[in-house]
């Protein structure tokens, strides 16, 4: 796996496990509340 690939997929992951901070990347905030 590329480096692109693994990073794509990292984004695809993490708007599936964590959407409201997909949609809020200037959020940090939506970081500490887990």
């Amino acid at each position: 796996m590329s480096v692109k690939e693994a990073k794509e997929y990292g984004l695809i992951d993490g708007v599936i496990m964590n959407p409201l901070k997909a949609l809020q990347p200037l959020a940090p905030t939506a970081d500490s509340n887990e």
